[in-house]
């Protein structure tokens, strides 16, 4: 997990957007929108597999590896659940 900080929410918000709007380039695909999470959340599958996700002034970047068998998607909601549940 690596989470990013702005000075407000807003350039948060603004720098969340972009990385979403960049993520294609960078993955080889198109990003999913992922509904339930923090304020904004997306899922960049590809080569990054990697969920986003925004709460304030925060932005979350979550990446499991999982055995074989294993949703990396769906491990990443798990896990991102647990931080935004401690998070003020």
């Amino acid at each position: 997990m690596l989470l990013r900080q702005a000075v407000t929410a807003d350039e948060a918000a603004k720098i969340f957007r972009q990385a979403r709007d960049t993520s294609k380039e960078l993955s080889g695909a198109d990003p999913q929108v992922i509904d339930g999470l923090g304020e904004s959340a997306y899922w960049t599958g590809g080569n990054l597999k990697q969920l986003n996700v925004l709460k304030g002034d925060a932005w979350l970047i979550v990446t499991a590896s999982t055995g074989s068998g294993t949703d990396p998607l769906e491990a990443c909601k798990s896990v991102s659940r647990k931080i935004l549940a401690r998070m003020p």
